[in-house]
């Protein structure tokens, strides 16, 4: 049996590192495009944080997401400038 790309995308989200970023980017697209409304991001490297917010920098409605146990959601996603200092604070911060 075939894992889901949200199974994927769960398994992944603490390992990603720069060279993952691309093949990331896909799983998060195929998961998002299946319709999920929240992510829980806790415990995901500074790479697959900033590859989420890259992903839905552009979506009218983006994914909550979800950090032990805090919720962030956004009115506006992101612009570019400020994907990897929000990224880093997501990941060293707690909300």
């Amino acid at each position: 049996m075939e894992e889901s790309a949200y199974s994927k995308m769960l398994r992944l989200g603490p390992i990603v590192k720069e060279y993952d970023e691309l093949l990331f980017e896909k799983i998060l697209r195929e998961v998002i495009d299946e319709g999920v409304v929240e992510i829980d991001i806790t415990g995901w490297t500074f790479e697959a944080i900033r590859t989420l917010l890259r992903v839905i920098r552009y979506m009218d409605s983006p994914p909550i997401l979800i950090s032990s146990g805090a919720i962030r959601i956004f009115v506006h996603p992101p612009t570019d400038s400020l994907i990897d200092p929000l990224a880093l604070q997501m990941v060293n911060e707690p909300w």
